[in-house]
């Protein structure tokens, strides 16, 4: 199923028309369970959207659980995007964003299986574009996104839903990103200042064993922005559970 739904987005980025202005970034599900425990993981991707417009991704994210219900976490994200419709004028963008969170997590079970969790944080990073025209701008971004979980040592499942504001302010003269408005309908650029809501939820698996497991996360990002932006996106990565580095921790998964 996985390799099916990431044949067809790849089919799909191969028929790029126009450069997207924004690609989520992955979902950062750690589901801590107890003091202590750390996670990363490092995932590649790609998205899609109107107008064929598709990036390529990278991410990764990190959490580390500071009490047995509250947790921290924080992740580094990029994509670039082209326009290779035959037009003379292409466009390309890229960009790079941080983000940082906290939040409280609880596990439902005695065997600390089922988790749910919810993280608020916010995130700001830089969109370059050049080409067609050529300036940047910076990207501001606040976050909320409960989740809930099964996690056993080895096979995770996680259903996530992700509420956010991106915001754009123009480091160059909005006059430069006019120029999109009168070259292609579909490459309008955000307005500079605007709040853009997106709603994004997303479905998170992983399988392996104990400290490391393969990630696969398929996620939808709806919003209403003018600017075209990638609504789909889907990754593959690794996660890392460090707490099996440590012999002294007590393990508390005998599955």
């Amino acid at each position: 199923m996985i390799s099916i739904v990431m044949a067809a987005l790849f089919s799909l980025s191969g028929c790029v028309s126009t450069a997207s202005f924004y690609c989520p970034n992955t979902i950062n599900v750690p589901l801590l369970r107890e003091q202590n425990e750390a996670h990363i993981t490092g995932s590649i991707g790609i998205g899609d959207g109107e107008y064929g417009c598709s990036s390529n991704m990278y991410d990764v994210n990190a959490s580390y659980a500071i009490t047995d219900h509250l947790g921290i976490m924080g992740s580094a994200h990029g994509f670039s995007s082209v326009d290779d419709n035959g037009i003379n004028n292409s466009l390309t963008n890229s960009s790079t964003m941080g983000d940082i969170g906290v939040g409280y997590y609880k596990t439902l079970d005695a065997k600390k299986r089922l988790i749910t969790e919810v993280y608020g944080g916010m995130g700001f990073g830089t969109l370059n574009t050049t080409g067609l025209v050529t300036g940047n701008m910076q990207m501001y971004r606040l976050f909320v996104q409960p989740s809930i979980g099964l996690r056993t040592a080895v096979f995770d499942f996680v259903f996530s839903v992700r509420a956010c504001d991106v915001n754009y302010h123009y480091n160059s003269s909005p006059a430069v990103y006019a120029a999109l408005l009168n070259a292609k309908e579909y490459e309008v650029a955000p307005a500079n200042g605007s709040n853009n809501l997106f709603i994004e939820p997303a479905i998170t698996m992983r399988l392996g064993y104990k400290f490391v497991k393969l990630q696969w996360q398929l996620m939808a990002s709806l919003g209403k922005g003018s600017f075209r932006y990638d609504s789909f996106v889907t990754g593959l990565g690794l996660n890392f559970n460090l707490e099996y580095l440590y012999p002294e921790r007590k393990n508390e998964e005998n599955n």
